[in-house]
């Protein structure tokens, strides 16, 4: 095994960062299955004082590190160090119904450090140590209590088992047929039901899509990802993994050293002894063991591995298209019951999203309806839309998320960026400007007003992030950030 516990290398690092990751909103699993966990922790790495056996949603054998908006709907182990980079929000875990409130669903051999932020876990929490003025977990009244402990997994030893797991995986006999092009890998069945074994090479280690064609619902599938460096993301076109199989497929990487899951729903559970993850603005569905460090992910979350279809809405496709200088969305179901309306959602940093119209749902429907929706004011670089289906009882669920980029150049800019006393306009297409909006790090407007040239005073503003918008007379909005000392 390359390692258990270790750093991002500076390459990857940069590597995340040209991918320009986006954030979606945090999205928890709201409910708890008994579907069979194939990567269960053996009771023989298991200190006997632990209570809640071997069933984790997430294994993580070096460091994690997340932003806001993320969470582990089960339990969580976490071999190296927790740290939860947060202004205010809550990273949530055992939020799901099946997850038991007396058993350890938090442990964290290392150091727990939390800031500004809430560990919020439904269960009890065990962390080696709580470092500096960082506030223990919360817990809802009789769901859980916290312990200094370390000890409660066998990491060392659990670590050679999963890697020895994902070798065996690697080695089983082919069963089906697998085409990748363009980073859209089909995977083939016989039509019966069977224990399918794919081996997958992804070209320049890029997955943008996955397609099931003739493996029938309750077979076993295990996808072995075989490339060192893996980049999972959706491009123009790509459309939602079908969660029909979700609950029996596992991504097995036995040689990932890098993993980035951007923008993307992982329909499976995830093996990958020896990798380090960044993930922003994606979800695991199923149990998880990671053998590297998870740094800076956020807005990414764990989800237990259960086949829910929360709506009676079946949707098979969701896209977005430039067109000059608006978005055209399009999505089409093959089936609606008792549907109400499709809200249409839109964000450019994936915490605040706003709707900016709505779709009136055909309501009853076995064949496939199609709809579509303009946006006529898309901001200025990427914007991240989703659907929020609703049905007539108010029960609703989101769809995946699509985005679409536009450069129409900066409105104008602010400066100094770090700033303390007052924050200036830069003089370059100022007059283009029509009003400024800044907002702090939760989404509370402190400056909302039509541009009148004169500068900003912030001395009083708590140091932090701020998020700026202008929009121009033409309607195309600037977004950026400045941060406060």
């Amino acid at each position: 095994m390359k390692k258990i516990i270790s750093g991002f290398s500076r390459q990857f690092s940069i590597m995340i960062a040209i991918l320009g990751l986006f954030s979606l909103n945090g999205l928890l699993a709201y409910g708890q299955c008994a579907a069979v966990n194939p990567l269960e922790v053996p009771a023989s790495y298991i200190n006997g004082s632990a209570s809640g056996g071997g069933n984790f949603n997430s294994v993580i054998f070096g460091n994690y590190s997340t932003g806001d908006g993320g969470g582990t709907a089960g339990r969580l182990a976490v071999g190296g160090n927790f740290t939860l980079n947060s202004f205010g929000g809550e990273y949530q875990v055992g939020v799901a119904d099946g997850a038991v409130a007396t058993d350890d669903n938090l442990i964290v051999e290392g150091s727990l450090s939390n800031i500004a932020g809430v560990v919020r876990v439904r269960g009890d929490a065990n962390y080696g140590s709580l470092t500096g003025i960082s506030t223990a977990p919360v817990h809802n009244v009789g769901e859980g209590s916290n312990t200094v402990a370390s000890g409660l997994l066998d990491f060392v030893g659990l670590a050679t088992y999963y890697q020895t797991l994902s070798t065996t995986k690697s080695n089983l006999p082919v069963l089906g047929t697998t085409n990748v092009v363009n980073g859209v890998v089909t995977l083939t069945g016989n039509t019966t039901v069977s224990s399918y074994v794919f081996n997958v090479t992804l070209t320049g280690g890029e997955l943008t899509d996955i397609k099931y064609v003739d493996i029938p619902f309750g077979s076993e599938i295990t996808i072995n990802i075989l490339n060192t460096i893996v980049s999972i993301a959706p491009t123009t076109g790509s459309t939602a993994m079908v969660n029909t199989h979700r609950a029996k497929t596992l991504f097995n990487f036995p040689n990932a050293e890098q993993i980035s899951l951007s923008s993307f729903i992982l329909e499976g559970g995830v093996l990958a002894p020896q990798a380090d993850v960044a993930a922003q603005n994606a979800q695991i569905m199923g149990p998880a063991v990671i053998g590297g460090d998870i740094l800076l992910a956020t807005n990414f979350s764990f989800q237990t591995s259960c086949i829910v279809d929360p709506l009676p809405v079946t949707l098979t496709t969701f896209t977005g298209k430039r067109e000059g200088n608006m978005t055209n969305l399009y999505w089409a179901t093959t089936m609606e019951k008792s549907s109400e309306t499709f809200s249409v959602e839109r964000s450019a940093a994936g915490k605040k999203w706003d709707v900016i119209g709505e779709v009136r749902a055909l309501g009853e429907s076995s064949t496939e309806k199609s709809y579509w929706f303009t946006d006529t004011q898309p901001e200025n670089g990427v914007n991240l839309y989703r659907l929020k289906m609703i049905d007539q009882d108010g029960t609703f669920a989101y769809s995946r998320m699509v985005s679409v980029g536009f450069s129409f150049g900066a409105v104008a800019k602010m400066y100094p960026n770090p700033f303390s006393e007052k924050l200036k306009f830069d003089s370059k297409n100022i007059s283009d400007v029509k009003s400024i909006e800044i907002l702090n790090q939760s989404g509370k407007v402190l400056v909302q007003k039509n541009y009148d040239g004169k500068d900003i005073i912030v001395r009083d503003w708590e140091p932090g992030l701020y998020i700026v918008k202008m929009t121009g007379f033409g309607g195309n909005v600037s977004t950026f950030k400045l941060v406060k000392n």
